[in-house]
């Protein structure tokens, strides 16, 4: 295997895995936000579900 080939595929793939790594992040911020906001909408329904419909909840239950 030629050196100077080999040391510019490592180069590109440490360039790749960096972007990818940024890319990553970004989307896992916006995903992580998304999630967040789930996670906290499910719990104010479930609590709505709790609070107001008892019957609801021991007859799925």
């Amino acid at each position: 295997m030629n050196v100077p080939l080999h040391r510019l595929h490592t180069g590109l793939g440490v360039l790749q895995t960096f972007l990818h790594g940024k890319l990553l992040v970004m989307s896992g911020m916006k995903w992580r936000k998304n999630f967040i906001f789930y996670v906290r909408r499910s719990y104010l329904f479930i609590g709505l579900i709790m609070k107001g419909e008892p019957g609801l909840v021991s007859g799925t239950w």
